[in-house]
């Protein structure tokens, strides 16, 4: 934990070990407070990894926004025409696996941070081959698989969460070890 904080520039309390991208993100999505109306915004390149988890919250009345992407690149204006005052996350992959791109996280970021909203990272096509700094790109929760460019294999990931929102998250799996 300490040193995926270190290269994160977060502290290791802000990181916890999962076994996937999925687990990570509905971790996210299954522990927020969502009331009905609200909803999630996520581009529509997404793996489905970082679409399903939103999907799933239908059921409470979420809707999933997907917002287009602008040949091929997700970019902020594109996430813009789909956000509103019932937004609670935007959720993209740093990287798309569909074809390299990179997103402009610290632009994405802060617009979310000036509005109030989560800001969400799926980083397991970044980390490993390009550094990621949650706080220079305002970044509150970031989940990350290992078996990429960090080389770990199957089965091991981890997320990263500010603390002031992790306090507020609710367990959605709980157990003698949660």
């Amino acid at each position: 934990r300490g040193k995926i904080a270190e290269h994160l520039n977060v502290t290791a309390d802000e990181v916890c070990f999962t076994r996937n991208v999925s687990e990570g993100l509905s971790l996210l999505s299954s522990g927020l407070d969502w009331k009905a109306g609200d909803n999630a915004v996520v581009s529509d390149l997404e793996f489905p990894s970082n679409v399903y988890p939103w999907m799933s919250l239908e059921r409470k009345g979420v809707e999933t926004r997907l917002a287009k992407n602008e040949k091929g690149a997700v970019t902020l204006e594109g996430l813009a025409e789909c956000i509103d005052d019932r937004t609670r996350v935007v959720s993209v992959s740093s990287v798309q696996f569909f074809n390299g791109f990179m997103a402009d996280l610290p632009r994405i970021g802060a617009f979310c941070r000036e509005r109030g909203i989560i800001f969400c990272v799926d980083a397991i096509q970044h980390l490993g081959a390009f550094p990621l700094q949650m706080t220079a790109s305002n970044i509150d929760f970031l989940a990350c698989g290992c078996h990429k460019w960090l080389m770990s294999g199957e089965g091991f990931g981890f997320v990263a969460c500010r603390k002031d929102l992790a306090e507020k998250l609710f367990p959605g799996n709980v157990g003698w070890q949660g």
